[in-house]
């Protein structure tokens, strides 16, 4: 009897359900933005500035976006989309760019020459979205877009 009951304890162990409750293991990092997000932490990613130059040629222009968090918890991985509309709105070029954990206060810097061919002469919009495919639970969503009008060509 003394045989099956060790057996048994070590199945009911082994798949994690003891006395009638699953059983979860969480990790530091885990533990840690569970108790951040617990508290009332959560991240804030957003577009905090887009610049726009001329780069090597007046017709492809050099975007470069700065994302920071302003939330009180790390950001977990996250992409970044760098979208150029003509001036009826329609998308000429998109590009999707990693974005790696940002600590509480902390920014990057993302730069691109979103188009492999010169565009034409008119007006355009950047539009940059942080957190691109919400991967991220923020404290507020709806900060991740920003957008600057440009023309071409560049002076």
């Amino acid at each position: 009897m003394k045989t099956l009951y060790v057996a048994l304890v070590l199945v009911v162990l082994a798949s994690g359900c003891i006395g009638g409750q699953q059983q979860t293991t969480t990790t530091s990092a885990e533990a840690a933005t569970t108790a951040s997000q617990s508290a009332g932490g959560l991240p804030d990613i957003f577009v905090s500035d887009i610049e726009i130059s001329k780069g090597t040629d007046a017709a492809k222009p050099l975007i470069k976006a700065t994302i920071k968090n302003i939330g009180s918890a790390e950001s977990g991985a996250a992409s970044v989309k760098i979208n150029i509309k003509n001036s009826g709105g329609l998308s000429v070029s998109a590009e999707t760019h990693p974005l790696s954990a940002l600590p509480s206060g902390g920014s990057t810097e993302i730069s691109s020459y979103p188009l492999s061919k010169n565009l034409a002469s008119g007006s355009y919009s950047a539009v940059v979205a942080a957190d691109s495919q919400n991967q991220v639970a923020e404290s507020n969503e709806g900060n991740n877009i920003a957008t600057k009008s440009f023309s071409i060509p560049l002076s």
